[in-house]
This record gives C-alpha cells, sequence and structure tokens, in this order.
C-alpha cells in the first residue's frame, strides 16, 4: 500500500511565526523600520505593533490594511519604562551582564562596562531606561563615547599579550590560506586603540597567522614521519581502561583498529571514544563513519599536551604546532610546551583582534546610524533569502488534498 508523504516545513513552523506580518508593517507609512525608536519621551516599540494587530485579527487572511494599522500605531508608542521592562528593549548597543554576583551594564562592541552595578535585573533597568531616552550614565570611566564614562575589559597592548613563540618558518614563498582580519581599515572614536595600535594589531595578527598556516601545512605534508614515532608521544595517557566498546560499535571499532595501527597503546574502548570525539569537534560529525585522518593524531597530540578536556578544535591546532616542533628536533617534551605557548598565543592575539574587529565595524556604521534607534527589523525570511542568493538550487514538492485520500490502515 503506498502512503502519502507530508513535508513539514520545520524551519517556518519553528522560525517564521508572524514573519510575513512583520515584513509587511516595517514597510508600511508611518511605521518605523526598527525594533525601537525613542523621540519626545516615548518609544515605538515595534512588537507591540505586531501583537495589536495579531490581537485585531487584521492578519488572519495574511493581508494587512495600511489604514487600520495606522489606527493602531500610536498604541504602540509606550512609556520608556513598560518599553524597557515589558517588551525587554535593550537600548543598542548595550546589554546587561553579571559582575561578580551583581549587574552591570556592558557596551557589547566595546567590550567595555559602563560605571556602577546593580543588585538586580529590576535595579539595571532604571538604568537602561534613561540610556534609552539619550541620558548618560555618570560615573568614572577609562574613556568617553558619545559623552557617556566606560572602562575597557581587555586590553589593546600587544606587549601584555603571552610571549610569541618563535617559529622558524621563512617568509618567502607560497603561502597557505590564513585568517586574515577581515577589517583593516581604522575608525577613529575608541580612544584607548590607536590609529598606530591598531596597524600594529593587524600586521601582527596577520604575520602570526601566516607563519602558523605555513608551519601547520609542513606538519601535513611530513604526517608519515610523524605516525611512525607515534610511540613516543605519551598517547598511552590518553587510556582509560574503563571505557568499553559500546555495544553497536563493535564493527566501527575494528574498523578504527585496521585504519590505525600505529594507536596500539590506546584500548579498544579509548580508541573508539577518541576518534568519536575528534569527529565530533573538528569534522562536525556525528554520524560518522571510520576513515584514515592525519588530522586525528594532532588531534591526540593536543589532547596531551592541552589536558583531557580541551576544546577538540584547539586541541588539534595545538597538536599541529607540536608536530611542527616535533619536526624541528625538539624532544617531545618541548614539542609539547610549544605546541601549548602556540595555543594559548594564537588564542588571545585572536581575541584582542577580535575587540579591535568588533569595535571598527560598530564606529563605521554608527557615524551614520540615527541616534536612539533600534537595529531594523529583521525576519528568518530575510535569512532564507540571503541564504539561497549564494550557489542556492531549488527542489519543488508539490502536495495537494488528493494525496491524502487514501485510507489509515491501523494494525
Amino acid at each position: 500500500m503506498t502512503y502519502p508523504i507530508v513535508f513539514l516545513d520545520e524551519a517556518g513552523y519553528y522560525f517564521a511565526n508572524n514573519d510575513q506580518l512583520k515584513e509587511q508593517l516595517r514597510t508600511m507609512p508611518g511605521v518605523p523600520n526598527a525594533q525601537y525608536l525613542s523621540r519626545d519621551g516615548k518609544v515605538f516599540v515595534f512588537d507591540k505593533l505586531v501583537r495589536l494587530v495579531s490581537a485585531a485579527g487584521m492578519s488572519a487572511d495574511g493581508k494587512v490594511d495600511p489604514v487600520q494599522v495606522a489606527k493602531l500605531l500610536p498604541q504602540a508608542w509606550v512609556e520608556p519604562e513598560l518599553a524597557v521592562v515589558s517588551f525587554d528593549v535593550v537600548p543598542e548597543p548595550y546589554e546587561l551582564v553579571d559582575k561578580e554576583g551583581a549587574v552591570a551594564i556592558r557596551h557589547r562592541p566595546f567590550n567595555a562596562l559602563l560605571p556602577g552595578s546593580y543588585a538586580s535585573k529590576t535595579d539595571a533597568q532604571k538604568a537602561l531606561v534613561k540610556l534609552l531616552v539619550g541620558e548618560v550614565i555618570r560615573g568614572e570611566g577609562q574613556f568617553e563615547y558619545r559623552g557617556q564614562p566606560m572602562t575597557l575589559q581587555h586590553s589593546f597592548e600587544l606587549q601584555k599579550l603571552p610571549a610569541r613563540p618563535f617559529i622558524d618558518v621563512d617568509d618567502e614563498g607560497d603561502a597557505p590560506y590564513f585568517w586574515r582580519m577581515d577589517v583593516d581599515t581604522y575608525c577613529p572614536g575608541l580612544p584607548p586603540l590607536s590609529a598606530d595600535a591598531f596597524t600594529e594589531l593587524v600586521n601582527a595578527h596577520n604575520s602570526w597567522s601566516a607563519k602558523e598556516r605555513r608551519a601547520q601545512k609542513r606538519t601535513r605534508a611530513a604526517s608519515d614521519e610523524l605516525w611512525r614515532d607515534a610511540v613516543r608521544y605519551s598517547l598511552a595517557s590518553l587510556n582509560d581502561l574503563s571505557e568499553k566498546l559500546p555495544e553497536y560499535g563493535f564493527e566501527d571499532g575494528a574498523e578504527l583498529r585496521r585504519l590505525y595501527p600505529e594507536l596500539s597503546m590506546l584500548g579498544d574502548g579509548s580508541l573508539y571514544s577518541w576518534y568519536s570525539s575528534f569527529a565530533d569537534d573538528c569534522l562536525c560529525l556525528r554520524g560518522w563513519t571510520p576513515a584514515r585522518d592525519d588530522d586525528f593524531l594532532f588531534f591526540l597530540l593536543g589532547k596531551v599536551a592541552r589536558g583531557h578536556e580541551a576544546n577538540g578544535y584547539y586541541a588539534r591546532e595545538a597538536g599541529l604546532m607540536a608536530g611542527f616542533a616535533l619536526l624541528c628536533g625538539s624532544t617531545v617534551a618541548d614539542a609539547l610546551r610549544f605546541g601549548i605557548e602556540c595555543s594559548l598565543y594564537r588564542a588571545a592575539l585572536g581575541a584582542m583582534a577580535g575587540h579591535a574587529r568588533s569595535a571598527m565595524r560598530f564606529l563605521a556604521q554608527d557615524k551614520d546610524a540615527p541616534p536612539l534607534q533600534g537595529s531594523k527589523v529583521t525576519t528568518m525570511l530575510d535569512l532564507f533569502r540571503a541564504g539561497r542568493s549564494v550557489k542556492s538550487r531549488f527542489a519543488y514538492a508539490e502536495q495537494s488534498l488528493s494525496d491524502f485520500e487514501t485510507p489509515v490502515v491501523q494494525g
């Protein structure tokens, strides 16, 4: 017997509720295309308007009458306190964060805290109301932006980074892909980050990334040599005798043993468990099948270096640099230490570069942004359209009521 098939648009079902209504409202005359707009002591809240229109049943047929929306629009302008407390409006670009058991206000793109802290969210919301109407939270700060004092939660001084490990590779030649800072234009406005300091940070980041990727490329090219000496790398420390192969994993466990004869120091249960973690963390594969992959060795090296609980991706990066040091003649202990040092430096430099990137993007956009206004209204449908605009292919499925006329057989 043939049974009908139902295609469920799960993305639309879970994420696109009211999206069509929102897309109509944001283009109507008189409706601000913003999550909120503060003006003359009142705050327009877009979500309030959506609720009003939905409650009035004006979107039942999928079309909304602009005349009827205009009648409801004044009700979407509320008191600032109501906008913050009842509609969770948080003025851009701030957010509430925990600060040693208290609540503080953070300027998100700058990663900077405003003066003071609050015993509860309710107390902090009173300060948010002030920011929403254009007032300033007074107090001491490291610098000011648009009159608002604040203090950075990080540094932009390169000398405060961990010592930069020396990577013995040439700067010349064909460099592999490396992670460049995709924001390299300085925008003034953040006093702790001068134009010269920003340029130094960009250069330091790109230089390190290029050297690291070149070293990793060399390590991968010599992976056969490293596999031959795997017994020397303290990998036995990863063995857990209490781990057993799951019943469903006997076949995969046998295949892993065949694929990785160099890992005889690991029991079947540990080999299976570590490969599962590697596939999950580094390959993003949950329903994996066994395969020979040189990066598994570097993942294990990194776990030895950084500890069993280390993030798998960062463990692999540390293992690659440890492998490079081994190829350069370092002892196993020194190579593992080098891998850790590279990993820690990379993380610290990357975090500093990330903060600079966030700040520069904000400054570039904020100079033209209207004051006291939230971000534009976006929908999940917008995201789908953006995704379909790049190398997309379409698959069409049609259904009709006749598809569901087959009687259901119970038994």
